[in-house]
């Protein structure tokens, strides 16, 4: 949450600032030597915005929606359940197990009346987001190990002021298991 992190900052650099100029105006003052504390105090908030930044960890929800994909969904969901902090799964009207093996994985499978437009049931899965980032995946996409680390890896250090970032996955193979698209 972008506000916390500001006040979080804020206070912080309010304490930390205010107790060490307060201990080093003084000398600095008494030789005349007023530029070391500004630059003194730009360097404690640029130090402690750092340590705040690291210690924030961002969270993706994957907003998928879904009809009669029971033979895939199993498969994607396990590629990417490590990345994952909430999936949401939004079903416009299986008749298979689509819904079962999707409450496997979460909670929120959520029902929506198919009314012939993707982009409403993409948009009604990602009203349900509360994450920082979405991870949208069709049912029958999957990410590969070597990509799902590189993915653990971007996570661990997104910076959170990136709004979106695009990777590679795959959707088809071929009969070796080789990615074909």
């Amino acid at each position: 949450d972008p506000e916390r992190v500001s006040i979080v900052l804020n206070t912080c650099r309010n304490i930390l600032i205010n107790h060490l100029t307060k201990r080093t105006e003084a000398v600095l003052q008494r030789f005349n030597i007023t530029w070391l504390t500004v630059n003194l105090n730009q360097h404690i908030l640029l130090e402690l915005s750092n340590m705040v930044v690291a210690k924030i960890k961002c969270t993706i929800t994957l907003c998928m929606i879904v009809k009669d994909e029971e033979e895939v969904l199993q498969k994607c969901l396990n590629s990417v359940k490590e990345i994952c902090d909430e999936i949401i799964i939004v079903d416009t009207g299986s008749t298979d197990k689509t819904k079962e093996i999707a409450k496997e994985f979460t909670e929120n499978v959520i029902d929506f009346l198919w009314i012939n437009d993707f982009s409403a049931a993409r948009n009604f899965s990602f009203s349900h987001a509360t994450k920082d980032y979405i991870l949208w995946l069709d049912a029958d996409d999957i990410l590969l190990k070597e990509d799902l680390q590189k993915f653990k890896n971007l996570k661990k250090d997104l910076d959170i002021s990136i709004d979106a970032v695009s990777m590679r996955y795959h959707t088809a193979f071929d009969e070796y298991g080789n990615p074909t698209f």
